[in-house]
């Protein structure tokens, strides 16, 4: 019985302790909300409301975790009414951010992608795509090379090949020195210049056009031919095999040519805004094909 007594005592001192403890830091919080509320007071209805919450909530944050431990529900009725509500107040903040965390992780990141149309692509291809007619012995080779200025021809080849200056019985030999020669569609169609066409793709920044009489033109882009009026081009760079072909691009679609990626960037350059993906690209290239608003070989629906 004594001993039973004893525990008892010795329940209800620490029980008593702890009431101690609470009624201090109940005591101190008290104090620091009415310090609070009174400077607001003193202050504008703003910063009477700042002050408020910010203290209030800070004190409450110090006594929530003994709340959390004694899991009294009589203790936690207290704080909030000598917090003013404060306790409440950083126990719904808590939630509220942990709520917002959780669903952060739950929702992926989503991007609004544009409507591409075949329109956009063919209006893209459009801009991209250059032809240069030769004769029929080099078309092994500028499918195999590119088309080289003279240089890299030299360079690459040990000698040079002829291009579309062959067309007019040598008038224009030596003027491929200049660089590689082509024309827009409308160009080659015009001066008959489909016969052994192959097509070249120039990326955005290639594809910039200069009188010829501008001086300081960057290599990449474009200056109009002088003796070639009416739409001929050069550029003093070479255009490398990857976006050169003499293939019907059916067969590239169809063989999945490693030529096709490369090409398919250039043209990705020429959209206003963001680019589909290749393989809708490609879609758009096949369907337009299918109903002959774009040309499998060169010229063959012109």
């Amino acid at each position: 019985m004594k001993a039973f007594q004893a525990l008892v005592n010795h329940r209800a001192s620490a029980n008593s302790v702890t009431q101690r403890q609470a009624s201090a830091s109940f005591t101190s919080s008290h104090a620091v909300a009415q310090q609070a509320l009174h400077a607001a007071i003193n202050g504008s209805a703003h910063l009477k409301k700042t002050a408020h919450i910010q203290q209030v909530t800070q004190r409450a944050a110090v006594a929530e975790p003994l709340i959390q431990r004694k899991g009294n529900k009589h203790l936690k009725r207290f704080l909030n009414v000598i917090t003013l509500g404060g306790r409440k107040l950083y126990v719904n903040h808590k939630r509220a951010a942990a709520a917002g965390q959780n669903q952060a992780v739950q929702i992926p990141n989503h991007v609004d992608q544009p409507n591409h149309t075949e329109a956009d692509f063919l209006a893209a291809y459009g801009k991209s795509r250059y032809y240069h007619n030769t004769s029929e012995d080099n078309l092994k080779s500028i499918d195999e090379n590119g088309l080289l200025n003279y240089k890299d021809r030299v360079n690459m080849l040990g000698n040079d090949v002829v291009g579309m200056s062959i067309r007019a019985g040598g008038e224009y030999a030596g003027d491929e020195k200049k660089g590689v020669f082509m024309g827009p569609k409308k160009f080659m169609l015009e001066n008959n210049l489909t016969s052994h066409p192959v097509r070249a793709f120039l990326s955005a920044e290639r594809t910039t056009i200069h009188h010829w009489r501008k001086e300081g033109v960057s290599s990449q882009e474009l200056v109009l031919d002088e003796k070639f009026r009416g739409g001929a081009v050069i550029t003093k760079d070479s255009v490398y095999s990857s976006h050169v072909t003499a293939k019907k691009l059916e067969d590239m679609l169809d063989e999945n040519d490693p030529k096709l990626n490369s090409i398919l960037d250039a043209i990705a350059s020429h959209y206003e805004g963001p680019a589909p993906d290749k393989d809708i690209m490609k879609g758009f290239m096949r369907s337009a094909i299918g109903g002959r608003r774009l040309s499998n070989a060169a010229f063959d629906n012109a």
